[in-house]
């Protein structure tokens, strides 16, 4: 393996490893080991790549590429962990015993499938009790109606009647809700996370049972530091990577109005839209989340592009008009495997791309 192809596998290994690394120190390590293995890979006393006459007039071949800046997006990096935009406990509203269970723990449901069944019986007495009920005070009613109409009963009387009435309709309806309500049923669509009973246990009224999780739509949890808080705006486009390699879009749908006191930092909600999850997807899983936060004019150069000069300052070797090479220190926005972006330099540039690490600033180049 010649000294080109070694240099450029180990680079490949270190692209590849830097992607697990949070991004400032995937910049940082990329700038160091690529310097290391540029010295060491002999790559730069390739003749094929740099000549040097070794006459009085000393010329040093070099090849660039001209490059002009375009508008980029920037990025914001940060990790987040996925939660349910819906999540709802199953709360029986009447008490009694468990006689059915009808879903398991972990199962899909429907909306207004049935959990579980409670024992009727005493509701249905209650309910054909208040029945007849209704029947004996409408019966009455109709009764002191007409005789207050021959002038027997007052007023106040026929109006007391229908009141009783009417108190026995409310006491049906309630029986009637309470004999319904023997059926927990579910109120939206989505997973069951656990079921906390069985069959033969008694339930008591507002305890919850289950707790349902929908996956209608997705959010992703972000906690960005509260300097970077202003540079995030709702309906902002996020990238999502997922841990078990999923990669999907979302938007910003939430940016929270008060700072953690304890990790100086802001939750932020990306929605991921229903349907744009075919994968598996579960709450709590890790995501790399990278939030748009603006646009730049930049340069995208390639990773060995870049070098430190003796002030340990990041930057890049250019050729000037007169054919001199001088040097630009660069800001770095955004690193992926096809490039680097960088700014803070001219819009054209002609970026030295090999024999950067073989020419001084002032020296005169051949452009080969």
């Amino acid at each position: 393996m010649n000294n080109n192809t070694k240099f450029y596998a180990q680079l490949q290994a270190i692209l590849t490893r830097l992607k697990l690394l949070k991004f400032k120190y995937r910049i940082a390590l990329s700038v160091l080991i690529i310097s290391i293995l540029w010295f060491s890979s002999g790559l730069f006393y390739s003749n094929s790549v740099i000549e040097k006459d070794s006459n009085t007039k000393e010329i040093v071949q070099v090849k660039m590429v001209e490059s002009k800046a375009q508008e980029e997006m920037v990025y914001l990096s940060l990790t987040g962990t996925v939660d349910m935009q819906q999540s709802v406990d199953i709360v029986p509203k009447i008490s009694g015993e468990i006689v059915d269970v009808y879903v398991l723990s972990g199962s899909k449901i429907n909306k207004g499938d049935a959990i579980l069944k409670l024992k009727e019986y005493d509701y249905i007495e209650q309910y054909e009790r208040a029945k007849a009920l209704v029947k004996q005070y409408e019966a009455e009613y109709q009764a002191s109606e007409s005789l207050n109409e021959k002038g027997y009963r007052s007023q106040a009387q026929a109006e007391a009647a229908f009141a009783a009435v009417q108190n026995a309709k409310a006491d049906l309806k309630r029986a009637q809700i309470n004999l319904e309500n023997t059926t927990v049923l579910t109120p939206l669509s989505g997973y069951i996370d656990k079921i906390m009973t069985a069959k033969g246990n008694f339930v008591t009224a507002g305890k919850p049972i289950a707790t349902i999780i929908s996956f209608d739509e997705i959010i992703i949890v972000v906690h960005v530091p509260e300097r970077d808080v202003e540079k995030i705006k709702l309906g902002n486009t996020a990238k999502i990577d997922l841990a078990n390699d999923y990669k999907t879009e979302g938007k910003v749908s939430f940016v929270s109005k008060v700072i953690s006191s304890v990790t100086r930092t802001c939750r932020i909600e990306v929605t991921i839209p229903k349907n744009n999850h075919e994968m598996f997807i579960t709450k709590g899983m890790i995501a790399d989340v990278q939030l748009v936060v603006g646009t730049v004019i930049a340069h995208k150069v390639p990773a060995s592009a870049l070098i430190l000069n003796d002030e340990g300052i990041v930057g890049i070797k250019v050729v000037e008009n007169d054919n001199t090479v001088s040097f630009l220190p660069v800001e770095i926005i955004d690193a992926g495997q096809d490039g680097i972006l960088i700014f803070g330099i001219p819009k054209d540039i002609k970026l030295i791309t090999s024999g950067h690490y073989f020419v001084n600033v002032g020296d005169k180049v051949h452009v080969g």
